[in-house]
Protein backbone atom coordinates (compact mmCIF):
# COMPACT_ATOMS: atom_id res chain seq x y z
CA UNK A 1 0.00 0.00 0.00
CA UNK A 2 1.36 3.16 -0.88
CA UNK A 3 1.83 5.50 1.86
CA UNK A 4 -0.06 8.86 1.44
CA UNK A 5 2.43 11.36 3.38
CA UNK A 6 6.16 11.18 2.81
CA UNK A 7 8.21 9.43 5.84
CA UNK A 8 9.49 13.01 6.60
CA UNK A 9 6.37 14.65 6.96
CA UNK A 10 5.05 12.17 9.83
CA UNK A 11 6.62 13.88 12.84
CA UNK A 12 4.56 16.93 11.58
CA UNK A 13 1.38 14.92 10.45
CA UNK A 14 1.69 13.32 13.83
CA UNK A 15 2.15 17.15 15.82
CA UNK A 16 -1.39 18.51 13.54
CA UNK A 17 -2.99 15.16 15.01
CA UNK A 18 -2.56 15.53 18.49
CA UNK A 19 -4.23 19.12 18.48
CA UNK A 20 -7.32 17.97 17.21
CA UNK A 21 -8.60 17.59 20.20
CA UNK A 22 -8.59 21.08 20.70
CA UNK A 23 -9.04 22.07 17.64
CA UNK A 24 -12.39 23.40 15.95
CA UNK A 25 -12.02 24.97 12.94
CA UNK A 26 -10.22 23.32 9.29
CA UNK A 27 -8.47 25.51 7.16
CA UNK A 28 -8.41 24.31 3.69
CA UNK A 29 -5.09 25.91 1.76
CA UNK A 30 -5.72 24.34 -1.58
CA UNK A 31 -6.27 21.63 -4.13
CA UNK A 32 -3.08 19.86 -5.30
CA UNK A 33 -4.87 16.85 -5.84
CA UNK A 34 -8.10 17.81 -8.07
CA UNK A 35 -10.30 14.75 -9.29
CA UNK A 36 -13.05 15.82 -11.33
CA UNK A 37 -13.10 18.10 -8.44
CA UNK A 38 -12.84 15.92 -5.63
CA UNK A 39 -9.53 14.61 -4.66
CA UNK A 40 -6.72 15.91 -2.53
CA UNK A 41 -6.65 18.96 -0.36
CA UNK A 42 -4.43 20.28 1.94
CA UNK A 43 -5.34 21.75 4.98
CA UNK A 44 -4.28 22.76 8.68
CA UNK A 45 -5.77 22.83 11.94
CA UNK A 46 -7.20 26.21 14.50
CA UNK A 47 -3.76 28.46 13.96
CA UNK A 48 -1.19 25.43 13.54
CA UNK A 49 -0.23 26.72 10.02
CA UNK A 50 3.14 24.79 9.67
CA UNK A 51 1.13 21.62 10.30
CA UNK A 52 -0.28 21.23 7.24
CA UNK A 53 -1.62 17.52 6.50
CA UNK A 54 -3.64 15.80 3.44
CA UNK A 55 -7.58 15.59 3.62
CA UNK A 56 -9.69 13.65 0.91
CA UNK A 57 -13.02 14.77 -0.68
CA UNK A 58 -15.52 12.03 0.45
CA UNK A 59 -19.08 14.25 0.10
CA UNK A 60 -20.53 15.27 -3.08
CA UNK A 61 -22.98 17.37 -2.60
CA UNK A 62 -20.80 19.85 -0.78
CA UNK A 63 -17.90 21.97 -1.60
CA UNK A 64 -15.47 24.46 -0.30
CA UNK A 65 -14.12 27.21 -1.89
CA UNK A 66 -10.27 27.34 -1.62
CA UNK A 67 -8.99 28.98 0.64
CA UNK A 68 -11.81 28.29 3.03
CA UNK A 69 -12.29 27.58 7.24
CA UNK A 70 -14.67 26.29 8.72
CA UNK A 71 -15.99 24.61 12.21
CA UNK A 72 -15.77 20.66 12.08
CA UNK A 73 -16.25 17.78 14.24
CA UNK A 74 -12.85 15.59 14.39
CA UNK A 75 -13.95 11.86 14.88
CA UNK A 76 -12.16 8.85 14.89
CA UNK A 77 -13.68 5.66 14.25
CA UNK A 78 -15.64 3.42 15.10
CA UNK A 79 -17.00 6.64 16.65
CA UNK A 80 -19.04 8.23 13.93
CA UNK A 81 -22.27 9.89 15.45
CA UNK A 82 -20.76 12.72 14.68
CA UNK A 83 -19.76 12.59 10.79
CA UNK A 84 -22.17 12.61 8.13
CA UNK A 85 -23.50 9.50 7.25
CA UNK A 86 -22.53 8.01 10.65
CA UNK A 87 -26.68 8.18 11.96
CA UNK A 88 -27.46 6.89 8.28
CA UNK A 89 -29.25 3.78 8.35
CA UNK A 90 -28.06 1.11 5.93
CA UNK A 91 -31.46 1.02 3.80
CA UNK A 92 -31.16 4.83 3.27
CA UNK A 93 -27.35 4.38 0.58
CA UNK A 94 -28.07 4.30 -2.87
CA UNK A 95 -25.21 1.37 -3.86
CA UNK A 96 -23.50 -1.39 -2.87
CA UNK A 97 -25.98 -3.57 -0.72
CA UNK A 98 -28.55 -2.68 1.87
CA UNK A 99 -26.61 -4.18 4.50
CA UNK A 100 -23.47 -2.20 4.48
CA UNK A 101 -23.38 0.47 7.39
CA UNK A 102 -22.05 3.99 7.30
CA UNK A 103 -19.07 2.47 9.64
CA UNK A 104 -18.23 0.39 7.12
CA UNK A 105 -18.25 2.61 3.86
CA UNK A 106 -15.93 4.96 5.99
CA UNK A 107 -13.81 2.38 6.32
CA UNK A 108 -13.71 1.49 2.42
CA UNK A 109 -13.55 4.69 1.45
CA UNK A 110 -10.78 5.87 3.73
CA UNK A 111 -8.59 2.31 1.93
CA UNK A 112 -9.70 3.90 -1.28
CA UNK A 113 -8.21 7.35 -0.69
CA UNK A 114 -4.60 5.16 0.16
CA UNK A 115 -5.11 3.79 -3.54
CA UNK A 116 -5.13 7.08 -5.34
CA UNK A 117 -2.68 7.26 -8.49
CA UNK A 118 -1.42 11.11 -7.53
CA UNK A 119 0.57 11.80 -10.65
CA UNK A 120 -2.17 10.78 -13.04
CA UNK A 121 -5.50 12.66 -11.74
CA UNK A 122 -7.24 12.49 -14.99
CA UNK A 123 -6.92 8.88 -15.09
CA UNK A 124 -9.54 6.20 -15.40
CA UNK A 125 -8.12 4.88 -12.02
CA UNK A 126 -8.59 7.68 -9.97
CA UNK A 127 -11.72 8.61 -11.57
CA UNK A 128 -13.00 5.17 -10.58
CA UNK A 129 -11.60 5.55 -7.20
CA UNK A 130 -13.41 9.39 -6.12
CA UNK A 131 -16.55 8.05 -8.33
CA UNK A 132 -16.16 4.86 -5.46
CA UNK A 133 -15.81 6.72 -2.84
CA UNK A 134 -19.02 8.94 -4.07
CA UNK A 135 -21.00 6.15 -4.77
CA UNK A 136 -20.16 4.44 -1.11
CA UNK A 137 -21.93 7.74 0.40
CA UNK A 138 -24.66 8.21 -1.77
CA UNK A 139 -28.58 8.88 -0.49
CA UNK A 140 -29.81 10.30 -3.77
CA UNK A 141 -29.46 8.41 -5.96
CA UNK A 142 -26.56 10.28 -8.20
CA UNK A 143 -24.60 7.72 -9.87
CA UNK A 144 -21.40 8.78 -10.50
CA UNK A 145 -19.84 6.55 -13.32
CA UNK A 146 -16.98 8.90 -15.20
CA UNK A 147 -14.48 6.27 -14.28
CA UNK A 148 -14.97 2.63 -16.20
CA UNK A 149 -13.76 0.70 -13.32
CA UNK A 150 -15.92 1.84 -10.03
CA UNK A 151 -17.65 -1.14 -8.93
CA UNK A 152 -14.47 -3.02 -9.13
CA UNK A 153 -12.99 -0.81 -6.91
CA UNK A 154 -15.62 -1.25 -4.49
CA UNK A 155 -15.02 -4.83 -4.48
CA UNK A 156 -11.03 -4.36 -4.48
CA UNK A 157 -12.04 -2.57 -0.61
CA UNK A 158 -14.74 -5.04 0.36
CA UNK A 159 -11.58 -8.13 -0.48
CA UNK A 160 -9.54 -6.00 1.29
CA UNK A 161 -11.75 -5.41 4.47
CA UNK A 162 -12.30 -8.57 4.00
CA UNK A 163 -9.06 -10.07 4.44
CA UNK A 164 -8.75 -8.32 7.91
CA UNK A 165 -8.31 -9.79 11.15
CA UNK A 166 -10.11 -7.96 14.09
CA UNK A 167 -7.14 -6.41 15.20
CA UNK A 168 -5.79 -5.20 12.24
CA UNK A 169 -9.29 -4.07 11.28
CA UNK A 170 -9.28 -2.06 15.02
CA UNK A 171 -5.52 -0.82 13.49
CA UNK A 172 -6.75 0.50 10.78
CA UNK A 173 -9.66 2.26 12.05
CA UNK A 174 -7.67 4.53 14.83
CA UNK A 175 -5.78 5.96 12.08
CA UNK A 176 -8.73 7.18 9.93
CA UNK A 177 -9.79 10.94 11.10
CA UNK A 178 -13.08 12.43 9.55
CA UNK A 179 -13.74 16.35 9.15
CA UNK A 180 -17.48 17.35 9.11
CA UNK A 181 -18.65 21.00 9.23
CA UNK A 182 -19.97 20.82 13.15
CA UNK A 183 -23.66 22.05 11.92
CA UNK A 184 -24.81 18.99 10.51
CA UNK A 185 -25.20 17.91 13.88
CA UNK A 186 -29.14 17.40 14.70
CA UNK A 187 -30.40 17.52 11.33
CA UNK A 188 -33.26 15.13 9.95
CA UNK A 189 -31.29 11.69 8.66
CA UNK A 190 -30.50 10.96 5.56
CA UNK A 191 -30.05 14.06 4.43
CA UNK A 192 -28.06 15.55 6.58
CA UNK A 193 -25.86 16.27 3.86
CA UNK A 194 -27.88 18.92 2.71
CA UNK A 195 -26.15 21.57 4.87
CA UNK A 196 -22.34 22.41 5.77
CA UNK A 197 -19.09 22.10 3.74
CA UNK A 198 -17.71 19.40 2.24
CA UNK A 199 -16.67 16.16 4.12
CA UNK A 200 -13.33 15.29 4.42
CA UNK A 201 -11.00 12.35 5.38
CA UNK A 202 -7.41 11.12 5.91
CA UNK A 203 -5.73 8.76 7.19
CA UNK A 204 -2.76 9.14 9.60
CA UNK A 205 -0.36 6.73 10.83
CA UNK A 206 -0.43 5.39 14.75
CA UNK A 207 0.62 7.98 17.45
CA UNK A 208 2.56 5.14 19.42
CA UNK A 209 4.04 3.77 16.73
CA UNK A 210 5.42 7.03 15.42
CA UNK A 211 6.64 7.59 19.35
CA UNK A 212 8.84 4.14 18.32
CA UNK A 213 10.16 5.17 15.38
CA UNK A 214 11.38 8.33 17.01
CA UNK A 215 12.34 6.52 20.04
CA UNK A 216 14.72 4.25 17.40
CA UNK A 217 16.07 7.25 15.96
CA UNK A 218 17.05 9.02 18.59
CA UNK A 219 18.96 5.67 19.77
CA UNK A 220 20.50 4.98 16.43
CA UNK A 221 21.68 8.77 16.15
CA UNK A 222 22.99 8.39 19.99
CA UNK A 223 24.84 5.37 19.23
CA UNK A 224 26.66 6.85 16.18
CA UNK A 225 27.69 10.03 17.95
CA UNK A 226 31.25 10.11 18.13
CA UNK A 227 33.00 9.35 21.79
CA UNK A 228 34.97 12.28 22.95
Amino acid sequence: MRSLIPSTAWGLLWLAFSMAAFGTTLNVTSQPFNVDNGGGFTAYLDNNTGNTFEVFCIDYRNFVSVPESFTVNVDTLPNDADTRYGTTSAGSFSFYGPGLSALDRYILVAWLTTQFDQSNPTGDRDKSIQDAIWNLLDVDNVNHNDGSAVSTWVSNAEAWESGLSSQAKADFESQIRIFTSSDVSGTSTPNRYTTGNQEFITVTPEPMALLLVGTGLLAVGLLRRPKS
